[in-house]
């Protein structure tokens, strides 16, 4: 298993060098696939980021969908 590491990391190494613009826009395409941890608390806690959140300021209990959507 840890041969086989290594010879992926030869041939990512090798590929690099070869292919410099390519390799920077596959790791640019890992990052955006997979953003990581900084991406994760972000899209949680950091209200900018919530984008997914639509804050109505009504009351908590039921309201009719038209007047959520005024709100929103």
């Amino acid at each position: 298993m840890l041969e086989q590491i290594e010879i992926w990391g030869r041939e990512r190494e090798d590929f690099e060098k070869r292919h410099p613009i390519l390799a920077k826009l596959d790791r640019a395409w890992v990052n955006f696939t997979n953003p990581g941890p900084l991406w994760w608390f972000r899209y949680r806690f950091v209200p900018s980021h919530q984008y997914h959140i639509v804050r109505t300021r009504l009351k908590p209990g039921y309201h009719d969908p038209r007047s959520r959507i005024l709100y929103a």
